[in-house]
């Protein structure tokens, strides 16, 4: 019971001298005195509210606002990231769309160039990278008049035959899978009218060239000569272009000269190719 009593006279003092306080503050009549304390009561008050109340409070509001910001930002800088990225993969698309348009305008204007022969358009659909030099397949097959044999041609010059057939789709046999088994009959041409027969034995994946041996070692070859298909044997066209001597090697202990041939098609770039249907001795 001594507690509550106790509480209870503190209140009632404070609670006096607050009345008294406001009373005596109604009552006086301003004096430069009073008017000196006022002013001192109201600029404390005044630097004490701003110290420990406005200031802190408005750091903050500063320091959250800043956070808002920092994160609106972040926001921002990845929406803009994500659009230069899609930028960036349309420019890409758009570059290849134009380098496939440019190979299909060029493997036309082949078309109308070779008047002698009868080519079909076909896109390559796979190439295995692990057989990168020797196969590749391509999206015309038996239903579209493909037979085994046919020669394959890029827009700049002669890249395969076919290998073998299936309904929609065929496998290329690349003139880079050439080897000691398997040869190709081309010709040199020395001028206008002037052939030398040759043979086209291998490819050095070295260097990336054809090497081509002259049958006849006594006749004369310079480098930029042209190397053509030969013909014969009514397999694969004669005239298609096979690539140009980029020099030549003199080899006396087998009696034999080789030229090496820098290849007319790009192997490392082949997108859309023609399949020549007929030609110079291979007419149904």
């Amino acid at each position: 019971m001594k507690r509550p009593s106790r509480l209870k006279r503190i209140l009632m003092i404070i609670l006096s001298i607050v009345i008294s306080f406001t009373i005596f503050i109604q009552i006086i009549k301003p004096t430069p005195t009073f008017q000196h304390v006022d002013d001192f009561f109201y600029t404390t008050t005044s630097y004490l509210r701003y110290s420990l109340i406005e200031n802190p409070l408005n750091s903050i509001q500063e320091f959250f606002h800043n956070i808002s910001s920092i994160s609106t930002l972040r926001r921002e800088n990845d929406k803009y990231r994500e659009n230069l990225e899609k930028m960036n993969q349309m420019a890409t698309q758009l570059e290849q769309t134009y380098r496939d348009n440019q190979a299909l305008k060029e493997l036309l204007e082949l078309n109308e160039t070779m008047v002698q022969y009868e080519l079909t358009n076909t896109r390559i659909i796979n190439r295995n990278q692990s057989h990168f030099n020797q196969y590749l397949m391509i999206d015309k097959g038996r239903s579209d008049g493909i037979t085994t044999n046919m020669a394959v041609m890029s827009s700049l010059g002669l890249i395969g035959s076919i290998e073998s057939v299936n309904d929609n789709s065929s496998t290329v046999k690349l003139l880079t899978n050439v080897d000691g088994q398997n040869k190709y009959s081309v010709l040199i041409q020395v001028d206008a009218t002037t052939t030398i027969n040759a043979i086209l034995e291998k490819y050095d994946s070295e260097n990336g060239t054809f090497e081509v041996r002259l049958l006849d070692a006594s006749v004369s070859i310079g480098e930029g000569m042209k190397v053509i298909t030969s013909g014969l044997g009514e397999i694969i066209p004669a005239g298609l272009l096979i690539g140009t001597i980029e020099s030549i090697e003199d080899r006396s202990t087998t009696l034999s000269v080789i030229a090496h041939v820098t290849p007319a098609a790009d192997f490392r770039d082949l997108n859309y190719l023609g399949v020549v249907l007929k030609g110079p001795f291979n007419d149904d």
